[in-house]
């Protein structure tokens, strides 16, 4: 009798020790799947208030080229980012997103992504915020989350059509001291190929000169991966082929506009 009693004493136990470890899981799980859906849905309205704003200012250029007085490269691009910059604000508030769900509120919600005319019309909106988190695994409180949406502006038929007609255009980099007539030119937008590490030192570009270290990615990296990137003209060999040292930023102008720029020697 002692005996059975014992047994059942160990079972009873056994299933308040089983119980005791998985319900917890349960109550995680179930949590998990509660702040996921919340964070998707919060993200989609989001990146839904990102559209409208691009949307809203996508016009802007057009309506400063209305002007009669001449609005400089430079004067476009702040008066764009301002512009979208002050619609996102306007329109994240208004969209009534709970600010409990974002670390440091809709105010948290940083522009660091943000791109105007990089590459001819394009504008980019670029945001970066935390979303929290209901418990802390391993110390993690927040997640990070990045977001990017872009369109193209709208110049109008009319404006398109004079520039193209009355004038030549043609690209220039922020930084370059020549322009450009051909768009893919490999001085500005290079063609990139793969190389491994062991065959760097072999390697030569196009005017018979060495692959040295970029100091621009290989350089920062603890670890030199053993696939790199070279270019047809460089001198640098790269772990990242998205490094600013190989992507420039491309700018399209009238060609009246190039000040003291000369032409590409490639191009002659």
């Amino acid at each position: 009798m002692l005996i059975q009693n014992d047994k059942r004493c160990r079972l009873e136990a056994s299933m308040g020790l089983e119980a005791a470890l998985v319900v917890p899981l349960v109550v995680f799980a179930l949590t998990a799947l509660i702040v996921l859906i919340i964070s998707l849905g919060l993200q989609m309205r989001v990146r839904h208030v990102m559209h409208e704003s691009l949307r809203e200012v996508s016009a802007l250029p057009y309506s400063l080229g209305k002007k009669k007085e001449e609005v400089s490269y430079p004067a476009m691009k702040t008066a764009a980012f301002a512009a979208l910059s002050a619609s996102f604000y306007k329109n994240i508030s208004s969209e009534n997103i709970r600010d409990s769900y974002i670390e440091g509120g809709t105010s948290g919600i940083v522009l660091d992504g943000s791109r105007m005319f990089a590459e001819g019309a394009d504008m980019k909106i670029g945001i970066s915020y935390r979303i929290k988190q209901p418990f802390s695994i391993f110390g993690l409180g927040s997640v990070r989350v990045d977001q990017d949406c872009d369109t193209y502006a709208w110049l109008g038929d009319s404006f398109m059509k004079k520039s193209h007609v009355a004038e030549k255009m043609v690209y220039i980099t922020p930084h370059g001291t020549v322009y450009h007539e051909d768009r893919e030119c490999t001085y500005i937008a290079p063609k990139v190929f793969e190389a491994a590490l062991s065959d760097i030192p072999s390697k030569r570009n196009a005017s018979g000169a060495k692959y040295y270290e970029c100091e621009g990615c290989t350089a920062k990296t603890a670890i030199t991966p053993s696939i790199l990137y070279i270019t047809e003209y460089g001198d640098r060999y790269h772990s990242d082929p998205r490094c600013v040292k190989i992507k420039h930023e491309i700018i399209e102008i009238p060609i009246s506009q190039v000040g003291d720029r000369r032409k590409c020697s490639k191009e002659k």
